[in-house]
C-alpha cells in the first residue's frame, strides 16, 4: 500500500506519495495498534534541508590544502542509513542512489547486433565501445564515482575570520552613544505544544503539519521544546548621557552678561571700543581776523645762501606746496652772477638757502638753474625743494624689505627715519595700524616712498616742515567728512578769512559723481570694510580698493572716508590774500580747514579744506608778498 496522511506508513514501493488537499503532512510516526515507534537518528551538521531532498555536505581541514578525502566512518553509517527504505533506482544496480540517471533504452541484441545509440568505430583494431567513452575527470582510486565532485578545492575553507563576514568594529568602545539596546532585555521562552516551523515537535495528533508558504519541509531533528517568538520592544536609541558631548553645541560667550545673539537692555549696553574713533584733543582756536576799512601791511623778505647768511639778489621768489607733495618747492630768479656763483650746484651736491617772507622761513636745496644770455645781460633762474627731498632719489637709495615681526605703520616708519636727521609727527586722527609677519612689504622703493604709501593707507597726507627736517601724518579731513562740516562748531576751525582780506577770488566748478559707499578689503590678511555714508542706501559705490595694508577696521574707515571726501561735485575756490607778519589768518598751509566769512551775510560762509598754498614775493625786502590759495568746497 501507499502512504496515506496521518499515517506512520512510509513504504512508497507499490505508489507514489498522494499529498491531500489543503497541503498537509502528517508526521505521527507512531503504530496506531500499538507497535514500536520508529526513531531516526539526527543528522549531523553538515546535513542541510530543502524542499527537495538530502545532500551531504562537507568541509574538513584538508580541502583547505587541496587534498581529496574518504568520507568518515560516521558519514558512512549515515549514508548507509539514509539509503535504507528509499526509492530504490531499479534501472542502474550499482548505484541505488542514481534516481536522476536515464535507464538505458535498448539493451545490447543477444545477437551481438550494434545498438541504435553507439557508434560503430572507424578503427578496426580497437573495441566497439573503446572510442565513445569519455574517461571520468580527475579519477582517482580513493574517490570512487564521486570523485569530478570535488575536482575543484574549495577556497578559504579553513579561514578563521570569513571573508564575506566583516569584523565587529566598536566592540570594546564603552561610549554610551552606541548603546543601542540598553534597555532591551531577553523575553522569556516560552514552551508551547504542536509543531511550528523550525521547531522538532512532531506531535501531530492535535493538528496536521501545514507547509509553509515557501513549500519548504523543516527536517531540523534536535531536542529543544522550546520556542519563543522573537519580539524587539521599540527602544530608546543613544539614550545613555553622551560623554564625548558630540551633539550637543556649547554656548558660545555664554560667560558674557550679554552674548552675541541677544540685544542687550536699554541703559545696559557695553562699549567695546572699537565702534568709535578716539576723540581728538583740543588745540587752540584760529584766529579771527579783524574787519577794517583798509589794511596795511610791512613786509619783509630774504634769501640768503647757508650756513653762511650770505643774501642773494632774487626777484620773483615763488614758494608753493600741494596737499599731495611730500615737499616744497621753490622758484626764483637770480639777479647777477655774483649771487648765482654762490648757489650754483656742484660736484659736492646742492647748496641750501634759506628763504624768509615776514617772519615765515623755510629752508632750500638748490637743485636745478638755467642761464639765459642776451646782450648785454644775463638772467638767471634757480628750482629748489624743501629738505624732506633728501628722503626721495637721488639723495636716498631705493631699499627692499618684508615685515618679520608684528610692527605698527608708525614703527615701520621711525625704522626708516633712523639715522637719517628726519622725524615724524603722527597726529591722533590718523589710525595707526598693525602689520602681520608676512602681510606687506616694500620693494625698491625710497624712504620717502614707503613713507608716503603707509600715510595714505590710512587717507592721511604728509606735510612738511618749512625750514625743520620734519614730516607730519595727519588725516585728510581731520576733523569731519565734508559732509559734517557744516555741523562742526567753529572752535574746531584752522583758520578764518574774510572776505574784506582777500584781494582776489576765482572759482572753478567741477562736477563729479557722488560715491557713498565704497569697499576697502586687504588681500591675504587683513580686513574687508564697507565704508557708507551715514543716512544713505550706500549706492552708487565707488571702485573696491584692494591693498595688502588695508589690515585694521579703524585704518580701513580712514581710508574710506578720504576717498568719499573727494568725490562729488565741487568748487575749486582759488583766493589771493596777504601774508600777514602775525594775525589771522597766518599762513594756510595745504590739510588745514578753515572758513570763507562773509562780513555782509553770515549765511554766506562756507568752510573748505586746502589743497595747495603758494607765497609770492616780487622784490626782495619791504615789496608785496602774498599766498594763494586754493579750496576744496563741497555742496551738499
Amino acid at each position: 500500500m501507499g502512504y496515506f496522511p496521518l499515517s506512520s506508513s512510509f513504504d512508497l514501493t507499490v505508489q507514489p506519495y498522494q499529498r491531500v488537499e489543503p497541503l498537509s503532512v502528517s508526521f505521527n510516526l507512531a503504530d496506531d495498534t500499538g507497535g514500536a515507534v520508529v526513531i531516526f537518528p539526527a543528522p549531523p551538521d553538515f546535513m542541510v534541508w530543502s524542499a527537495h531532498g538530502i545532500t551531504l555536505t562537507v568541509s574538513y581541514p584538508s580541502l583547505a590544502a587541496k587534498h581529496k578525502y574518504n568520507p568518515t566512518p560516521a558519514q558512512k553509517e549515515v549514508i548507509s542509513a539514509l539509503r535504507f527504505g528509499m526509492a530504490a533506482n531499479e534501472h542502474d544496480s550499482r548505484a541505488p542512489q542514481n534516481w536522476d540517471k536515464s535507464p538505458i533504452k535498448d539493451p545490447a541484441s543477444e545477437d551481438g547486433s550494434q545498438r541504435w545509440d553507439q557508434s560503430i568505430s572507424e578503427r578496426v583494431d580497437r573495441t566497439a565501445s573503446g572510442w565513445d567513452n569519455v574517461a571520468v575527470a580527475d579519477q582517482s582510486p580513493d574517490l570512487g564515482i564521486q570523485a569530478w565532485d570535488v575536482s575543484a578545492a574549495p577556497k578559504d575553507g579553513r579561514s578563521p575570520q570569513a571573508y564575506s563576514v566583516p569584523a565587529l568594529k566598536d566592540v570594546i568602545d564603552i561610549q554610551a552613544h552606541i548603546d543601542s539596546v540598553k534597555y532591551w532585555e531577553m523575553p522569556v521562552l516560552a514552551t508551547v505544544d504542536g509543531y511550528f516551523p523550525g521547531s522538532s515537535n512532531f506531535n501531530l495528533h492535535d493538528a496536521p503539519y501545514y507547509l509553509p508558504s515557501n513549500d519548504a519541509v523543516n527536517f531540523n531533528l534536535t531536542l529543544s521544546q522550546e520556542i519563543a517568538e522573537i519580539f524587539i520592544p521599540t527602544r530608546p536609541v543613544d539614550a545613555g548621557p553622551d560623554l564625548l558631548g558630540w551633539n550637543t553645541n556649547t554656548p558660545i560667550d555664554s560667560r558674557f552678561r550679554h552674548p552675541w545673539d541677544f540685544k542687550p537692555r536699554v541703559g545696559s549696553e557695553v562699549d567695546w571700543g572699537y565702534e568709535q574713533e578716539p576723540p581728538l584733543p583740543d588745540k587752540d582756536p584760529a584766529d579771527v581776523p579783524e574787519i577794517k576799512e583798509a589794511y596795511l601791511y610791512m613786509n619783509a623778505s630774504s634769501l640768503k645762501k647757508m650756513p653762511e647768511g650770505i643774501p642773494l639778489e632774487f626777484a620773483d621768489l615763488q614758494i608753493s606746496l600741494d596737499i599731495d607733495s611730500f615737499s616744497w618747492s621753490l622758484s626764483a630768479s637770480i639777479l647777477n652772477s655774483a649771487s648765482m656763483d654762490q648757489i650754483k650746484p656742484g660736484p659736492s651736491g646742492p647748496v641750501e638757502v634759506e628763504a624768509k617772507v615776514n617772519n615765515k622761513t623755510w629752508r632750500f636745496m638748490i637743485e636745478r638753474y638755467t642761464v639765459t644770455s642776451k646782450h648785454p645781460k644775463k638772467s638767471y633762474k634757480v628750482s629748489g625743494s624743501s629738505l624732506t627731498q633728501l628722503l626721495a632719489a637721488p639723495y636716498s637709495a631705493k631699499q627692499s624689505a618684508q615685515i618679520e615681526t608684528p610692527t605698527n605703520a608708525l614703527q615701520v616708519i621711525q625704522g626708516i627715519l633712523e639715522n637719517t636727521g628726519f622725524e615724524i609727527d603722527w597726529d591722533i586722527s590718523l589710525a595707526d595700524y598693525t602689520i602681520p609677519v608676512g602681510a606687506w612689504g616694500y620693494e625698491n622703493k625710497t624712504p620717502i616712498e614707503v613713507i608716503d604709501e603707509l600715510v595714505k593707507a590710512a587717507g592721511g597726507v604728509l606735510v612738511p616742515a618749512t625750514a625743520l627736517s620734519k614730516l607730519y601724518a595727519a588725516q585728510r579731513y581731520r576733523e569731519a567728512p565734508p559732509w559734517y562740516w557744516p555741523s562742526i562748531d567753529s572752535s574746531s576751525l584752522d583758520f578764518q578769512i574774510a572776505d574784506s582780506t582777500i584781494i582776489s577770488l576765482s572759482s572753478d566748478w567741477q562736477p563729479s559723481v557722488e560715491y557713498r559707499s565704497v569697499y576697502v578689503s586687504g588681500i591675504t590678511q587683513g580686513v574687508a570694510v564697507d565704508v557708507t555714508k551715514n543716512g544713505t542706501d550706500g549706492t552708487p559705490a565707488a571702485p573696491d580698493v584692494y591693498d595688502a595694508l588695508n589690515l585694521t577696521t579703524q585704518q580701513c574707515r580712514g581710508r574710506g572716508i578720504s576717498i568719499l571726501g573727494q568725490s562729488g561735485a565741487q568748487e575749486i575756490v582759488t583766493v589771493e590774500l596777504p601774508l600777514p607778519t602775525s594775525g589771522a589768518p597766518g599762513l594756510v598751509v595745504p590739510g588745514k580747514w578753515g572758513e570763507i566769512q562773509d562780513t555782509n551775510d553770515s549765511d554766506n560762509d562756507y568752510r573748505a579744506l586746502v589743497l595747495s598754498t603758494t607765497v609770492s614775493v616780487s622784490r626782495p625786502g619791504a615789496s608785496r608778498a602774498t599766498q594763494t590759495i586754493r579750496l576744496e568746497r563741497h555742496h551738499y
